[in-house]
C-alpha cells in the first residue's frame, strides 16, 4: 500500500512529519495524502475514522509500513480498550487503543485455545 492508497476519509489522531519537533494533530479533519512528497516524509502516524470505523497506521523505516484496520470486521468479545498518556502531542491528554485478541491452539498448553493479542488499534484521543 502507498499513501496514495490511504481512504480520504475525516480523521482524528496525528501526523509526525521528518522536519517538525512535534506531530500534527487533526481533529476531525482530512489529510491529502495523494500529493505527499518524499522530503519531508511522514515518520508516524495514526488516525482514527470513527464513521467507517478504519484505523490507519504509518510507520517509516526505510520506506513507508502502511496498515488499515477495519475495526467492524475485528470486532469480537475479547478486546479490550487500553489508554496510553500522550507525549509531546498538543492539546492531548491520553491515546486510546484497541486490543485485538484472538483464540488459537496452543501446542504448549496441551493443544488448548489461549487468547494471543493480534494487534493494538489507535481508536482515538482522550482529553479530559
Amino acid at each position: 500500500m502507498e499513501l496514495k492508497d490511504i481512504p480520504n476519509y475525516t480523521y482524528d489522531g496525528y501526523i509526525w512529519f521528518s522536519d517538525q519537533p512535534k506531530p500534527k494533530v487533526l481533529r476531525n479533519d482530512k489529510f491529502d495524502f495523494e500529493n505527499e512528497g518524499q522530503n519531508p516524509f511522514i515518520i508516524e502516524a495514526l488516525l482514527w475514522a470513527e464513521k467507517e470505523q478504519i484505523a490507519v497506521h504509518i510507520n517509516h523505516t526505510h520506506r513507508y509500513l502502511i496498515h488499515v484496520y477495519d475495526l467492524k470486521a475485528l470486532k469480537n468479545d475479547d478486546n479490550k480498550e487500553i489508554k496510553y498518556l500522550a507525549h509531546n502531542i498538543d492539546g492531548v491528554k491520553k491515546l486510546k487503543f484497541n486490543q485485538i485478541w484472538q483464540s488459537e491452539q496452543d501446542s504448549l498448553c496441551n493443544g488448548m485455545d489461549v487468547l494471543e493479542m493480534k494487534a493494538q488499534v489507535f481508536i482515538g484521543f482522550e482529553n479530559n
